[in-house]
């Protein structure tokens, strides 16, 4: 009985020790097919990750793809667009400058035609007026003509008289007093035209006591009321001094010229000497007189 029991314990052990190296053993199996599972688990992951990466790659080039064929498509579209709106603006822009062209054109020639004709217009009334203004004047001048050919035909029936005049008037020039009274004549129309009858004397004594007369004294104011200091003026004409000088320049001699012209300096400066002695005497008269030639 205690072997049997001895026995079935160690059976029972034996049992157990063979339960425990299975169960050991069948542990070690399920950790290494756990592991096993878990590496193909990891690989099938993997190549569930590679193929899903692989075909969303794949996916979003077919998308890139499409949309790039889009964006293609649309800009050709776009392109086309404006390359027809630019065809059609410059069309239109042709047309619109060939109608302006036209139309200047024809603004062109109408104002070249109506210019033209007011050239023409003009041109025609131009030449009425000249031809108009031509007749006048032709007739004016004809008129003009006959009446200086009828001037010239009196003219010179007068200058016979005149020529018997001026050999009267030789004569006269030739006797010294009958010149000397033409000069002092000339003389005394300037001042008449010039000054009034009170403005000075004639043939008048300028210095106290002396019997010697100028022909003309203008009256000066003085230094007191009433009182006058006399301006002497005295004609002389040196005619045959002149004539000789006239001649001399005629015949172009020059030492002829000179000896006359140095002679008519001569007489000046004697009648200019004649007159300061003569009709000066300050401060009753001013202190020069006048030399009328």
């Amino acid at each position: 009985m205690i072997y049997l029991l001895t026995l079935l314990t160690l059976l029972s052990l034996g049992i157990l020790v063979v339960l425990l190296l299975k169960n050991a053993e069948l542990k070690g199996q399920i950790n290494k097919s756990l592991e096993g599972n878990a590496d193909n688990l990891s690989d099938q992951l993997s190549f569930q990750l590679d193929g899903f990466a692989k075909a969303n790659q794949l996916e979003t080039t077919r998308q890139l793809n499409q949309l790039q064929k889009e964006l293609y498509r649309q800009l050709t579209d776009i392109r086309e667009v404006l390359h027809q709106n630019l065809s059609d603006n410059r069309d239109r822009s042709d047309q619109r400058l060939e109608q302006i062209n036209q139309s200047l054109t024809k603004a062109v020639k109408e104002m070249q035609d109506s210019n033209e004709k007011r050239l023409e217009q003009m041109r025609q009334t131009v030449e009425e007026k000249l031809e108009q203004t031509l007749q006048t004047r032709l007739q004016a001048s004809f008129e003009t003509v006959s009446r200086q050919l009828e001037s010239v035909n009196q003219g010179l029936g007068e200058m016979k008289n005149v020529a018997r005049d001026v050999g009267s008037l030789n004569k006269v020039l030739s006797n010294t007093k009958t010149r000397g009274i033409m000069g002092e004549l000339q003389l005394g129309q300037i001042i008449e035209d010039i000054l009034t009858a009170n403005q000075y004397e004639r043939e008048f004594p300028t210095v106290s006591g002396s019997t010697e007369r100028v022909e003309y004294a203008v009256k000066m104011p003085g230094n007191h009321k009433d009182e006058y200091i006399y301006l002497p003026i005295d004609s002389k004409f040196p005619l045959e001094d002149y004539y000789r000088l006239e001649d001399a320049y005629e015949s172009g001699n020059k030492e002829q010229i000179e000896n006359h012209r140095k002679s008519l300096l001569a007489s000046i400066k004697r009648f200019a000497k004649d007159i300061n002695k003569k009709y000066l005497n300050p401060p009753e008269t001013t202190n020069f007189g006048i030399l009328f030639l």
